[in-house]
């Protein structure tokens, strides 16, 4: 199975595993002159924005090991958000930054039938208004890092969830992270999983009604994913495309 070319590519399909490198293992030190060209490049940004831009911290891939022939382990490191933005405009810089977000395919049944919930973006939004796009999704925060070095990235999904569809843990039976992808044009990893809920489709109409990033959400059953996609290809957002072929590969591989 495959769709129109989209501009990401399937790094690996199975469970993924993120863990943080210790500082002493990465050369991540931008020079005194480098930090001054990001300083600019960040202040300039901000005025641009109306300085309704704040500087976090994001985890960047260093490097990832397939830990078997079912999972991947992406290693990686917290760099400070002012650094990708200097990245993305200044590429001559060579900071090396590959962020690495979280992606959900986020489904619950209903009369037998399994449904997934994808949501249309506000016109007002920078990155592809009116699109539509699976939920939620985000970048990782510092938080979400456990004693041993592992990234509990599930943790940040449950808060994208909440924050972007009103749907609390409470109605979470499981996440399981099932690929990488990777977006070629924004250097962005993405790691997807898929979000069971408990939960009808009414209470989610419910919870997500007045959100300002979406408009009301749509309910696709699986089995319609592939022709949804293939149908409405130039409005959906890349990454869910590419997350939804990586997510029917997977479940094909798993029959096998």
């Amino acid at each position: 199975m495959s769709f129109t070319e989209t501009r990401c590519n399937i790094i690996a399909l199975g469970d993924v595993q993120l863990r943080l490198v210790p500082e002493n293992l990465t050369d991540y030190e931008p020079h005194a002159e480098t930090k001054k060209i990001i300083e600019k490049v960040w202040k300039a940004v901000q005025m641009e924005k109306g300085y309704n831009l704040y500087n976090d911290e994001l985890f960047s891939l260093v490097g990832f090991n397939v830990i078997n022939r079912d999972g991947i382990e992406i290693q990686g490191k917290f760099v400070e958000y002012k650094d990708f933005i200097a990245h993305r405009n200044r590429p001559e810089l060579n900071l090396d930054i590959k962020p690495v977000a979280v992606s959900g395919l986020t489904t619950f049944k209903e009369n037998n039938t399994e449904y997934v919930i994808l949501a249309k973006r506000a016109q007002d939004i920078t990155e592809y208004p009116n699109h539509i796009e699976l939920v939620p999704s985000g970048s990782i925060s510092p938080k979400c890092i456990e004693v041993n070095g592992t990234v509990n990235y599930k943790a940040q999904l449950l808060l994208e969830l909440y924050e972007e569809t009103g749907i609390s843990s409470e109605y979470v039976r499981e996440i399981m992270g099932f690929c990488c992808i990777f977006d070629i044009n924004s250097n962005v990893y993405d790691v997807g999983c898929k979000i069971t809920l408990d939960i009808n489709r009414n209470l989610i109409t419910q919870k997500m009604s007045g959100l300002k990033e979406y408009q009301l959400p749509i309910f696709l059953a699986v089995n319609q994913l592939e022709s949804y996609i293939k149908s409405n290809f130039s409005l959906i957002v890349p990454t869910s495309v590419a997350l939804v072929q990586a997510y029917l590969q997977y479940e094909n591989t798993a029959l096998i």
